[in-house]
Order: C-alpha cells, then structure tokens, then sequence
C-alpha cells in the first residue's frame, strides 16, 4: 500500500488506468503496467487479485492461479481470491486442488459467492471420482452444519 499522499495519487492513478485497460479488453497492457506496479507494492492484494483476473481473461491459467494463490495468502479471507484460485484450478484441472482451497476457504470464513458453486458442484457430482465425490459432499455437509 502507498505510504505518502503524492505515491497514493501515483497508485490510485495507475489503478484507474488498469481498470481502463480492463475495459477494453488490453489485458497485456493491463498486466504490463501491474507488474510495474508490483515491484513497488509486493504484497498488495489488489494488485495481485488484479494480476490474477486478467492473466485469467487471457486464459493462461498457470499465471492466473500464481497471483490468486499470492493475493489469497495476503488476504485470507478475500472470497474473490478464493474463487479465482478455485476455477484457475479448475481450468487446469487440478480438480483435488480446488477443492481443497474452497474447502479451506469455507472452514473460517461465511461464504457467499461460493453457495452458487458449490451447489453447481453438487448437481454435478457424478461427474467426479469418488475421492473428489466424498470432498464435495463432505463440504456441503460442513456447510449445512456450520449454518445452524
């Protein structure tokens, strides 16, 4: 994060300018400046979330799950983090690391966004092999527990 008036100026300008880049679709341009960005702010989630959304947009998975594995560990807690390492995960077919990471997401956390895909999960168990089967209804049961 910034330290002084004049860098966090610097910093919310350049965000602006990534969201811009977003928007039209120059996720190279996007990252280019982000990786800039990075040198000065290692830790910063949103930096990192952002890395790790447009190297998703450009589906290179690899990177996408690189920088939504740093910002989930900056930021625990971030459900969008989480989410985004999931489905990078998922692209990759890395399934078993997947559901680790929403399990470990939804073990100290309240989830909300990921109600919708782990109900997607459920409906689609079947699709799964056993191992993974057992994850995905141990989670939901967790979840219908930790509810009451």
């Amino acid at each position: 994060m910034p330290t002084s008036f004049k860098e966090s100026q610097t910093y919310d300008n350049q965000l602006e300018e990534v969201f811009s880049l977003k928007a039209k679709a120059k996720f190279k341009e996007g990252i280019s400046l982000l990786k800039q960005m990075n040198i000065k702010f290692k830790s910063d989630r949103k930096i990192l979330g952002l890395l790790g959304t447009l190297f998703y947009q450009l589906e290179d998975y690899n990177n996408s799950s690189k920088y939504f594995k740093k910002a989930s560990v900056v930021n625990p807690n971030s459900e969008l983090s989480s989410l985004g390492l999931f489905h990078s995960y998922m692209e990759l077919g890395k399934i078993m690391s997947a559901l680790k990471e929403i399990t470990r997401f939804c073990k100290v956390n309240s989830p909300q966004r990921y109600k919708i895909t782990i109900q997607e999960l459920n409906d689609n168990v079947d699709n799964f092999n056993k191992v993974e089967k057992k994850l995905i209804l141990d989670l939901q049961t967790f979840l219908v527990k930790k509810s009451k």
